[in-house]
């Protein structure tokens, strides 16, 4: 039996908080398994605990909560869905007080054990809990924001997009689409991730599987105006957007790191090189930005942001903040 998939129904500011939480939990759990790797369970716990608390108030972004602490939301969410039928399973909602127990524990009275069936165990659990609050959660994926841009504010006579290997970006074939804004559509969008797979399938392309659909930077056929395009490898939140500041744009979570997209079209081929060249150097993003993200683009004459997800790019990017 099909699982029931029906998204939340949210307004744009629920959205927005449920987005931003779903972020920061990405974020802790991206810590706890780095920690794991170091056989630090007990601190690895502590972020257990911060990637499903993040992951509850998501769950409760429609709520109209405003404490800063920890016990009203998980106390709210407990409330919620610990018992009788409801969208979030019982399970899901006690997590969050199960391994806040467990986190006082590692931190007060030293009795975990550094087991790491236990931590796995535990991990997975988190790992299921914020995939099934995401899969019904209606955040901005890049399909939404495209529309959004090109329809409502006009950005670029046309879109273009291409499908291609992320684990392989000068090496192998790829397929370039240039659309019309008019001819924009989640269907178009679709229907050319379709017909990439095909053309590379007709080229005998080998591990066609870990293909994805990618937006490029490039502004209309001429390629006369860019948006800017960084690829962050930073799991920081707050870093991230200190790192950002003088900036305008939006920031995408992809899993491990970030997209931005910047707001201000970038007139000339010369000034987008210059520009990316001038923010990999700087004091702030140089040691946050992807340096072979920068050596692609310039090489190819533009960038690409990650749409659609494969085997190797499992994480389907979503707008968490808008950069001011």
């Amino acid at each position: 039996m099909k699982a029931n998939t029906t998204k939340r129904k949210l307004t744009v500011k629920q959205r927005q908080r449920a987005a931003e939480s779903l972020s920061l939990a990405q974020n802790e759990l991206v810590a706890a398994r780095t920690l794991k790797e170091q056989g630090q369970f007990a601190s690895g716990f502590v972020h257990l605990y911060y990637a499903s608390f993040h992951t509850g108030k998501a769950a409760l972004s429609d709520t109209t909560i405003q404490s800063k602490k920890h016990a009203p939301w998980n106390g709210e969410l407990n409330k919620r869905f610990g018992r009788g039928q409801s969208w979030l399973p019982k399970t899901y909602a006690r997590l969050p007080q199960d391994l806040q127990t467990i986190r006082e524990d590692a931190q007060y009275e030293g009795v975990v054990a550094n087991d790491p069936q236990v931590f796995d165990k535990y991990e997975r659990v988190v790992v299921k809990f914020i995939a099934f609050v995401m899969n019904r959660t209606p955040l901005c994926h890049y399909e939404e924001f495209i529309l959004d841009l090109v329809h409502k504010q006009s950005i670029g006579p046309s879109v273009e997009f291409d499908y291609y290997c992320p684990k392989s970006y000068v090496h192998k074939d790829r397929c370039q689409y240039q659309v019309t804004r008019q001819r924009v559509n989640t269907r178009t969008i679709a229907l050319l991730s379709r017909a990439g797979r095909e053309t590379i399938e007709r080229l005998h392309g080998s591990r066609i599987e870990d293909y994805v659909l990618g937006w490029n930077n490039r502004l209309g056929q001429s390629a006369e105006a860019f948006l800017l395009f960084l690829d962050i490898d930073h799991s920081d939140e707050g870093d991230v957007k200190a790192a950002l500041k003088g900036q305008q744009g939006w920031l995408f979570k992809t899993g491990a790191g970030y997209h931005f997209i910047g707001k201000k079209p970038i007139e000339s081929d010369e000034e987008w090189r210059s520009t990316m060249k001038r923010l990999h150097r700087s004091k702030g993003l140089k040691k946050l930005l992807d340096q072979r993200y920068l050596e692609y683009s310039l090489r190819r004459g533009f960038s690409t942001v990650r749409i659609t997800r494969s085997p190797v790019k499992t994480f389907r990017p979503f707008l968490c903040a808008e950069i001011k």
